[in-house]
Parts: structure tokens; sequence; C-alpha cells
């Protein structure tokens, strides 16, 4: 066993900025098909890019497959080492697409409203496998895993529009959100207050309506003392007009094009926008919003944000009245505890750790027995199985509390886990079935300035123990936190975990099995 302080010098030496995840035996080829533009927005490209950014640092080849308008429409675009394929003929798509890669690639992922099962099918001979990210449940597919980041989505809604073999990931915990999101996430939240001082007015890439500065208007006429920051494109005909609405405001300010908006919702006390898929970054870091649709394809995002109590939706933007918008500005001032309530509602959708679990998806981790094994949230309705699993002799044996867990504390218990943000509970999965459970809890302790310490808690059901569904569990956590140290505690008579957590990587230390971050160190906000 080696002193904490003998690990972090040695961390240093070999580590000494960390390292990016790039140890897969192959190179995998992934391919996007998405566009932006002016008129559809640049939602699609953007939540494909916080894909592409975590599969790059795990080594993958990534490229983006997009019609002319996406390159100039997305800044972002100049993001280091995706290959850019431009599409001029969309008569030819499937045949381009095959000519650029002949010898196939292992996923092309489809994000697209206007491209469906023909589509899909077409591109077949090249592509091992299809991943559809979708949200609207509208038209067939043909693939072999959909993503919908949506609320109360379930396999019946595709019931007629997607294979038998498809597999499905539900949910805002699958959205596509970048990585900074979910880095900053725990500080934020615990340093939000609930005292209306700071606005952010953000609609997107799009605001077909001028929604902004009808916004502004209404902000003016609530009479607080309020700071505002609205979000526009310079590529906007309403341009002129938003930056006249705010520039009467005491406090305003309008900034063009800004790729920055992890930084600005941790300093705003409130954001007013459309129900888009930014959304689900404003609840990954427990921002209160008022939502107004400015397409109809948002109305049900928007409802169902209402319902579980995270936003205030007000209904169409352009029927909106400046009085009445007003008016609960005025009551969101004068009731803090509303702001408080929508923010807690929030922060418990989404963990904003969405691209690392597809990542799992699309190159899982195996067993000794060449199943997959990958990570799924898990919820109350596995907290039977997860008591039957804790109680089982083998688990009670070296456990903190060799007494067996009552019912009642045991879902007590689970449910205050599943609500702290500072808890990444998971479900090991084996081809799909529930086969153990991972915990993953940030520690206030730090070894190393600026990188965050979660300890684990692992437990595999006795039937799978001894078949390498921990170590593949282990590698899985780390997956979905790779800009953190890992900590495992292990008693000095629990043979097997000991030998675990030495075959997955981890190093013995006074503080226990330590394992360095996989990516590269970034500062905290």
């Amino acid at each position: 066993m080696m002193k904490s302080s003998e690990w972090l010098t040695q961390f240093r030496q070999s580590f000494p900025d960390c390292s990016d995840i790039s140890d897969l035996s192959e190179i995998m080829i992934a391919v996007i098909r998405a566009d932006a533009s002016p008129d559809i927005g640049g939602g699609h490209i953007m939540r494909c890019l916080a894909l592409a950014e975590v599969l790059i640092r795990q080594g993958w080849s990534v490229a983006l497959a997009c019609s002319p308008e996406t390159v100039p429409t997305i800044s972002a675009l100049n993001i280091s080492d995706l290959d850019l394929f431009v599409l001029d003929n969309p008569k030819n798509e499937a045949a381009d697409l095959r000519n650029r890669w002949p010898s196939g690639i292992d996923w092309l992922i489809v994000d697209h409203y206007h491209r469906d099962s023909k589509f899909e099918e077409s591109c077949r001979p090249w592509a091992k496998n299809i991943l559809v990210i979708d949200d609207l449940v509208n038209r067939p597919h043909d693939c072999d895993l959909l993503i919908n980041p949506n609320l109360s989505v379930t396999e019946n809604d595709y019931k007629n529009l997607a294979p038998l073999r498809c597999r499905y990931l539900f949910g805002p915990n699958y959205a596509l959100l970048r990585s900074e999101f979910s880095k900053i996430r725990p500080t934020t939240i615990a340093k939000r207050t609930h005292d209306l001082k700071q606005i952010l007015v953000s609609f997107g890439l799009t605001d077909p309506i001028n929604a902004s500065a009808k916004i502004v208007q209404s902000i003016s006429v609530s009479g607080l003392d309020l700071s505002v920051l609205v979000l526009a494109t310079d590529t906007s005909p309403f341009k002129d007009q938003i930056v006249a609405t705010t520039s009467k405001l005491a406090d305003g300010t309008v900034i063009f094009n800004s790729t920055d908006m992890a930084n600005h919702l941790v300093h705003c006390d409130l954001v007013i926008g459309a129900a888009g898929s930014s959304s689900w970054e404003r609840c990954c870091l427990g921002v209160p919003s008022i939502l107004v649709h400015i397409a109809d394809n948002q109305i049900q995002v928007a409802r169902a944000l209402s319902e579980a109590g995270a936003v205030l939706y007000l209904g169409a933007a352009d029927s909106l009245s400046d009085s009445y918008f007003a008016a609960q500005l005025q009551e969101l001032k004068q009731q803090p505890e509303i702001l408080e309530s929508l923010s807690k509602a929030a922060y418990r959708i989404c963990d904003g750790r969405g691209s690392y679990r597809v990542a799992m998806e699309l190159a899982p981790e195996f067993d000794a027995n060449g199943k997959a094994i990958t990570l799924r949230p898990a919820s109350l309705d596995d907290g039977k199985l997860m008591l039957e699993w804790q109680n089982s002799p083998g688990t009670r044996q070296f456990s903190r509390n060799p007494q067996l867990i009552e019912t009642k504390n045991h879902f007590s218990w689970l449910d205050k886990k599943l609500d702290d943000y500072r808890c990444l509970f998971n479900m090991v999965l084996r081809n799909g079935v529930p086969v153990g459970v991972l915990r993953l809890e940030l520690l206030d302790q730090e070894i190393e300035k600026n990188i965050p310490v979660y300890e684990i808690s692992i437990v595999t059901a006795p039937e799978f123990t001894g078949q390498g569904v921990g170590q593949a569990a282990l590698s899985l956590g780390r997956r979905l936190i790779p800009e953190g140290m890992l900590l495992g505690e292990v008693m000095k008579d629990n043979l097997p975990s000991n030998a675990l957590f030495k075959r997955a990587g981890f190093s013995l230390t006074d503080l226990g099995y330590l394992a360095a971050p996989l990516e590269t160190r970034q500062a905290s906000t």
C-alpha cells in the first residue's frame, strides 16, 4: 500500500496533463448525418457535436455529413478532429456517403427531421449499425438504437415506427449535452441562490417571431430592477430591434453568437426561452425557467417540464400579454421559494451525462463471456432488486454494516440518493438485463486541485460474480466520469473485491483504491 501523497506524485508524473481516453483496440468510425440552417435551427448539430466530442476523446474517427448551409450557420464546427463532408445533392446522399466510406463504418448517426427509414435502409450496405436521434415520434425508422430525450416517451410510442430489434434510450438523462455542463453541475447547483436579480433571454439559433424583443419589452413593464442578458445571432432579421428594445432597460445587454452558454447559465437566476434541446442544459444546472413556445413541436416538451414542476410554461410567445408576463416576474421576485422549487425539480430531471451514456452503448465493455455490459440510471423501480442483492450473504459479509437492511429503510435511503445531485446511481446491465449496481458519489475532499473525487460502491448479483461484470462496470464508471478520480474502500479480508479493483487498474493507497481521471484536466468554473 502506498501513501496517497506518493500516489499523487506518481499520478502527476505519469499524467502531467492527464490523458484522453484512446484505448480502443481499433479505431471505430462514426458518421453523423445532421443539418443546421437559419430556418431549422442548430439544435441537431449542437447535440451531435456533444456526442462527437466524447467519441473523439475515446479514440473514434468521427465525421459530420451535412448540407452546405450548415457550416456557415454553426461556428462551433471548427471543432478539432471532426471531419466535415458537405452533401450538395440530396437525391444521391446515400450513394455519396457510400462512395466516401467504401470500406464501411461502425455507426451511422442520424439526427434529421427529414430523414426516415427509406434513407436509413439505403445506408445499410455500408453502415454496420444505425443510431437515430428523434424527439418527434412521427415517422418510421430502420435503426438498431434510438434515442428520444423527452419525458414520458415509451417503447409503445414507437410500436409501428421502429423494428423489433431496436434498442431504446429514453429520457433527459440521455440528452446529448456538451461535457462542460456535467462538469460544473455540482458546484453550480450548490452555489445557486434564489433571489431574482439576473435574467437570461435566449431563444436559440432561430427566433422567427422575434420573441426575444417581445420578452424584453414585457420585462420592462414589470418595473423590477433586473439585469437582463439577451443572446441572439447576428444573422437575425430582428437584430436591430432586439438591440433597440434591450437598450431601453436600465441594465440590458445583447450578446451575439455566444459560444459560452454554460457560463451564462451559471450566472443567471432565471432563463426565459423556448422548449428546445437547450431545456436539458438548464435542467442539468438547476436553472429556473419560464418557457414559451415559438413552434408547435415545442409544446409537448414544455407541458411535460411544467407537469414535472421544473418550469413555468406560459403558452405561445406571440399571444402572451406584457402585463401577464410582468405579473409572473413580480411573483417570482416576491416569492423566491418558487424559484427554489423550480430549480430542484429541474436538476432532478437531467444530470448532463447523456453523451457519455450513449458512447457506452455504441462501444460497451464486455464480461468474461463476451456479453455487453452497460449502465443506465437507476430508479425506485429497481429498489426491490437492489435490496435482494444487498441482503445476499456475500454482500452483507463485507459491508460496513453487516446487518440485514429493512425494506422501509432501504427505500427511504434510495429515494434520497436518487434526489442527490452529487450521486450518480446506476444499474449495471448485461445484454440489457440488470446484474448489478454502481453508485458514484462526489466527495468534498480534493486530492489534486480542480479534479473531483467520487467514491465507488459496487454490488454484483450473486449469480454473476466472478464473471468479469464488476471489472467492466468499474471501467464504465471511469468513462461516465472521465474528468474525476475514483476512490473505492475495500475491507482487507474481502479478497475478491481487492482483486477486482487491482484488475481494473486502481492503485491501493492509504485512502483506498484510487484511479486517475481518463480525460484532460479542466479547471472548474
